[in-house]
C-alpha cells in the first residue's frame, strides 16, 4: 500500500514506479479506479464495475507479476481482503494506493504534505519558462502566485490538488489582463 490523503502524491509516486515495476515484474496489470463526485454516497453500479474490473485484471496478471490498483478505497473492504488472499495464493503481487491502511496489505509508504514541500514544488513550477502572452506576465504570474501563497497557511494544506486549482485561477486571472 501507498497510503495518504487526497492530493498528497500517491498516484504520482505510483506512476514514477510504473516503468521499474514493468521491467522487474513483467506480466502485470494496472487500473485506476474512480467513483463519481457528488451525488449519493453509495455508488453501487460503479462499485460493482470496479470489483469486476479488478477481478478480471487479477486473473490476467501473470505469476510473479504485479497488479497495480490506484484508488483502492473505491473497493469494498471485504473485497480488498479477499483480493489480498487471492493474489498471494496465486503467486502474484498487488500494489495499491488508498487513503487509509487496508487489512491484508502492508503499508510501504505514507505520503504527506509539508509547507516546505509545497514551497519547493511551487518554486520548481515558477522556475520553468511557461508560454505567456507578454513578457511582463512572467513577472506578474510569479508575483501574484507568491502574493496568494502569503495568505495561505501552507501547514494546513492537506490536498495539493485543491491548492493547484486555486493557483491555476490566479495564473489565469493574471494572464488574461
Amino acid at each position: 500500500m501507498i497510503v495518504g490523503d487526497h492530493g498528497t502524491g500517491k498516484s504520482t509516486l505510483l506512476r514514477e514506479l510504473a516503468a521499474t515495476l514493468a521491467d522487474e515484474m513483467p506480466g502485470g496489470q494496472w487500473v485506476q479506479l474512480t467513483l463519481p463526485e457528488g451525488g449519493s454516497r453509495w455508488h453501487l453500479r460503479e462499485t460493482v464495475d470496479n470489483v469486476a474490473t479488478v477481478r478480471r485484471l487479477a486473473r490476467q496478471t501473470e505469476p510473479g507479476g504485479v497488479l497495480v490498483v490506484d484508488g483502492g478505497e473505491q473497493l469494498p473492504a471485504v473485497y480488498r481482503m479477499w483480493l489480498s488472499i487471492q493474489i498471494k495464493r496465486r503467486g502474484r503481487f498487488c500494489l495499491m494506493t488508498s487513503h487509509a491502511s487496508v487489512a491484508g496489505f502492508k503499508t510501504l509508504y505514507q505520503t504527506s504534505l509539508s509547507a516546505e514541500l509545497i514551497e519547493e514544488l511551487v518554486s520548481e513550477l515558477l522556475a520553468h519558462d511557461y508560454p505567456v502572452k507578454a513578457p511582463e506576465h512572467e513577472r506578474n504570474v510569479s508575483t501574484e502566485v507568491r502574493r496568494y501563497l502569503e495568505g495561505v497557511d501552507l501547514s494546513d494544506v492537506s490536498n495539493l490538488r485543491d491548492l493547484w486549482d486555486d493557483l491555476y485561477e490566479v495564473v489565469e486571472r493574471v494572464t488574461e489582463q
